[in-house]
């Protein structure tokens, strides 16, 4: 795949995904993440929480690149898309 099309792609995330209420860990904010189908649940940082709550199939990884630069200051590069 090239960079391109994998810029443009418009990638989703489950529907039955469930993105639970932040809460305080310590002086950190975190994010719980549950998966119905096999009872696992993460905990996920501010940033992580920004881009899965993205994950919408209507927003190009560029646009949620974009948006994540705006947001933190810095873009995502290869290596974290990966």
């Amino acid at each position: 795949m090239t960079t391109d099309a994998f810029l443009a792609a418009r990638p989703r995330v489950r529907p039955d995904l469930v993105l639970g209420p932040s809460l305080l860990r310590g002086p950190t904010r975190i994010q719980l993440l549950k998966d119905p189908r096999t009872g696992r649940r993460l905990e996920v940082g501010a940033k992580e929480h920004f881009i899965i709550t993205r994950l919408d199939g209507t927003r190009s990884l560029e646009e949620i690149g974009q948006a994540y630069s705006g947001a933190f200051g810095t873009r995502l590069g290869e290596a974290q898309w990966g």
